[in-house]
């Protein structure tokens, strides 16, 4: 196979590159991460396809089956947009919430730009959600 590295590959890297040099160590640390992250994905390929595509197709199917009826139609619409700008508006408290947290932590783990930068992404927030209730 092409795509991945044998120990032929390896051996000729090893002689185009010194032991001693940093860049072998980089490529086998390059390795181990890609064989750590597809390892990963590989041990979480059911979660992956069961709730990644399977469940979101068996809510989305249900979604639209309450969409066809006309008991359930306008109150799914006026739902779904009330859900959305409140989800909007939660997203700026938790962000407020954590500057907050932020600024009063006694070891600062973040800088105040941050902080500030956070803030001001929460009243953002505040502002769409707000704007988007008006509309």
């Amino acid at each position: 196979n092409y795509c991945t590295i044998t120990q032929r590959a390896r051996n000729a890297i090893s002689e185009q590159v010194r032991e001693n040099d940093a860049g072998l160590t980089f490529v086998d640390e390059g390795i181990q991460l890609w064989k750590s992250v597809y390892s990963d994905i590989y041990t979480a390929r059911y979660y992956v396809l069961g709730c990644g595509f399977g469940l979101s197709l068996l809510i989305s199917l249900c979604y639209i089956a309450m969409l066809r009826l006309p008991v359930l139609l306008n109150f799914v619409i006026w739902g779904s947009l009330f859900v959305s700008i409140g989800l909007v508006g939660a997203a700026g408290y938790f962000a407020n919430v954590m500057a907050e947290r932020w600024s009063n932590a006694d070891p600062k783990h973040f800088s105040d730009t941050y902080i500030k930068l956070t803030q001001g992404s929460s009243y953002a927030l505040y502002g769409l959600a707000a704007i988007l209730f008006v509309l």
